[in-house]
């Protein structure tokens, strides 16, 4: 399958200066991103990771910012997850103070107050990724670790060098 050359990672030499690890048949590799002669994608196992097609792409640019795809919608259903969870959560540290009866059915719930919260604090992480410009849209492409602002830069550069796209502003 096509997408399986952006999964898993041949023996690649470093770019000593720019941390870039190159090799002529798999392209140009940073941070969790493969960037070939026809598809930038993430190297992922899942399968429903983002590939783009060369054709597809009009402009590309870097960015730094908030790494969640949908940051508003994310954080309304995560805080309404933990409403909604609060009553069995309060229902249960009474039942563990004062003892009686504990429903089987509320015990299930009790994590939902604390998936909403990972949502929301998950929505307020920042860090560096792709800006890509396809036809009507916009995708990010996030990096993954903690790259440096010159790694990036350096490969975005790359990027445009070998494909000769403008440059996202």
């Amino acid at each position: 399958m096509r997408w399986q050359r952006c999964i898993f990672e041949s023996a690649m030499s470093v770019d000593e200066t720019n941390n870039l690890e190159v090799d002529s048949a798999d392209g140009i590799v940073c941070c969790g991103i493969q960037c070939t002669d026809d598809l930038l994608c993430e190297m992922d196992r899942d399968p429903s990771a983002i590939r783009l097609r060369r054709g597809d792409i009009k402009n590309i640019g870097w960015r730094y910012g908030l790494l969640a795809p949908s940051p508003i919608l994310q954080a309304l259903f995560g805080a309404g997850l933990a409403a909604i969870g609060w009553y069995p959560l309060s229902f249960f540290i009474k039942w563990v103070r004062g003892g009686g009866t504990f429903p089987l059915e509320l015990a299930f719930l009790i994590p939902i107050p604390a998936i909403g919260l990972w949502m929301v604090i998950s929505v307020l992480r920042r860090g560096y990724f792709l800006d890509v410009e396809l036809e009507g849209e916009r995708k990010r492409v996030v990096f993954k670790g903690r790259p440096e602002a010159r790694e990036v830069e350096a490969f975005v550069g790359a990027i445009v060098d070998r494909w000769g796209l403008r440059r996202n502003s």
